[in-house]
């Protein structure tokens, strides 16, 4: 088999789930870690090999294959079925079929719920200690304008920013449906493990991280499933090496202050939540 070289961040929840994938799957892989928030990810050398600058990237034998949903399904398909675990994209069509709806719900609805709230918290600190200059600089090196005007409002207004609303909207409409089907499986796509649940998983650990605690109390079947992946050997493989604990510990301190905030927060925009047009 080729060599598997992933080129990923320690807190993106893209990256995280291909890293769930990776370990779940028992592969080795070698990893290349970027510093987002000094737009690593933007320079020349990794837009080489990523054009779009976005992380993870997985380079398997010199060629480099993109979009995190992309690598994991690419993973099902390139890697022998008697390499590693089980397949996590179901055989039944109809269970495939769930797996890639809440990949979808994954990349398109909590992709841009998950980050608002550490960058409005974790990320401005880190933003506060440059100087106007350089956070200008990174601002200006972002290749997306409708991502650069959100990381500059809510680097200068915190929590308060309009995204933090839209993220916490987002969230409590997508907590209520995932609380639904976990109604009916164990899983998100039926009785087994998959790709789905690793996906939704990543963003779901930054609930976790951040100490929103009344999406858990809130919703007790999406508390016992993500038990049961976090209990998962690959998910502590996935984040151990990446976290030490005086990063957790920092962490922790920073959610301690607005995690029960942000947990009303969130609370209050679950009784105005509309179903998913």
């Amino acid at each position: 088999m080729d060599s598997l070289v992933l080129y990923h961040s320690a807190f993106s929840p893209s990256a995280l789930k291909v890293r769930f994938v990776l370990e779940e799957r028992g592969l080795a892989w070698e990893g290349r870690l970027l510093d987002l928030m000094a737009k690593q990810n933007l320079q020349p050398e990794y837009l080489a090999i990523n054009p779009r600058g976005l992380v993870p990237t997985l380079v398997v034998g010199g060629r480099a294959v993109i979009e995190s949903a992309v690598i994991c399904e690419f993973l099902e398909d390139y890697v022998d079925a008697e390499v590693g675990a089980p397949s996590l994209r179901p055989s039944d069509p109809f269970a495939c079929a769930r797996m890639r709806v809440w990949m979808k719900v994954a990349d398109e609805d909590l992709h841009w719920a998950t980050g608002p709230i550490p960058f409005a918290t974790l990320g401005r600190l880190q933003w506060l200690g440059l100087s106007e200059a350089q956070r200008e600089e990174l601002l200006a090196a972002t290749p997306d304008r409708a991502r650069a005007a959100a990381q500059r409002s809510l680097f200068e207004r915190g929590l308060e920013a309009p995204e933090i609303d839209v993220a916490l909207a987002t969230w409590a409409r997508t907590l209520s449906e995932l609380e639904a089907a976990l109604t009916e499986h164990e899983w998100l796509a039926g009785a087994a493990i998959s790709l789905a649940d690793f996906s939704v998983a990543a963003h779901v650990y930054m609930l976790d991280y951040m100490q929103l605690n009344w999406a858990f109390e809130a919703h007790p079947r999406l508390r016992r499933w993500y038990e049961r992946v976090k209990q998962r050997p690959a998910f502590a493989r996935s984040l151990d090496p990446y976290l030490p604990a005086p990063v957790l510990d920092f962490i922790a301190a920073q959610a301690a202050a607005v995690g029960p905030g942000l947990s009303e927060r969130l609370a209050a925009a679950s009784l105005a939540a509309q179903p998913r047009g």
